[in-house]
């Protein structure tokens, strides 16, 4: 699914499940939009507590990152330059 730079989410989903969720969720006086955001809030708030990012699985190298994982910048050409010196 393409991931745009706006707030806007679409997900597809059959029309009986969107029909039914619309009507549910109308029963409980709530919109799509309220139930979607407290639903991913509450899952982001407890995925984030139970496990460490997931750049900390994924295996990254680290050849031009220093620890802290800031990206350091190639040398200006000049022999000896320290990587990320200004």
């Amino acid at each position: 699914m393409p991931r745009g730079r706006s707030g806007r989410m679409v997900v597809e989903v059959e029309k009986e499940l969107k029909g039914r969720l619309h009507a549910t969720l109308a029963l409980d006086g709530l919109t799509v939009k309220e139930w979607f955001v407290e639903q991913a809030s509450d899952y982001v708030k407890n995925r984030s507590v139970l496990s460490p990012p997931p750049a900390i699985h994924r295996a990254t190298p680290t050849r031009g990152r220093r620890k802290d994982g800031e990206i350091l910048r190639k040398n200006s050409g000049r022999k000896g330059a320290r990587h990320g010196a200004k």
